[in-house]
């Protein structure tokens, strides 16, 4: 986030990069981010091609993408170039399936155009961003819980309500023989008998 001075007291610029191809929905967009003040640095590029360049280019805080653009219809590509940043996808349709799709494919939130309000716009980018941050710091504690589990000299696994097998770290796998991706998955009671 930039730092800038309104009014004497410094606030938070958010950096956003708007692919739309559609002028009007573009319009419609940067007015949304215009009347919320001057919390909003917006570059605004028509293609997958653009964005790509852009990102290249500079660092933004998040991506507000149009689905339907005339060289891509894809997240994947955006996804790849700026894994890191959150991204909002823009569409014409409210397809609930769609949607869901769209976050299972690393999309932080879904819009659908013309169908918000001002300041709905401005919350969505401010929840993306939070969200990525969370993601972030936890994606960073599984990785230390990793090396911690890796390096243990005493086998630990861990199973669900179940008493099916979710962790199982390489002690266990020397301890008991089992590969990990053999064992995950399977009941507790294959390693300890129930008596």
């Amino acid at each position: 986030l930039k730092m800038s001075i309104t009014g004497g007291k410094p606030s938070q610029t958010i950096t956003v990069l708007l692919v739309e191809d559609n002028p009007r929905d573009a319009n419609l967009v940067l007015r949304a981010l215009e009347d919320r003040g001057n919390r909003f640095s917006v570059t605004t590029v028509v293609t997958l091609a653009d964005a790509l360049i852009s990102l290249n280019a500079a660092s933004f805080d998040v991506i507000l993408l149009d689905l339907m653009l005339p060289d891509s219809t894809t997240i994947a590509a955006i996804r790849k170039a700026a894994p890191a940043i959150p991204l909002i996808v823009l569409t014409g349709f409210n397809d609930n399936d769609m949607a869901v799709a769209a976050v299972e494919a690393g999309v932080q939130d879904f819009l659908i155009k013309g169908d918000f309000e001002d300041a709905m716009i401005e919350r969505a980018v401010r929840h993306a961003i939070a969200r990525s941050h969370l993601e972030e710091r936890l994606r960073a504690s599984e990785e230390r819980l990793k090396g911690v589990l890796d390096l243990a000299h005493d086998a630990i696994l861990l199973t669900d309500a179940r008493q099916r097998i979710i962790l199982f770290n390489p002690a266990a796998e020397r301890m008991f023989g089992y590969r990990t991706d053999e064992i995950v998955g399977r009941s507790l009671s294959l390693l300890i008998p129930e008596t």
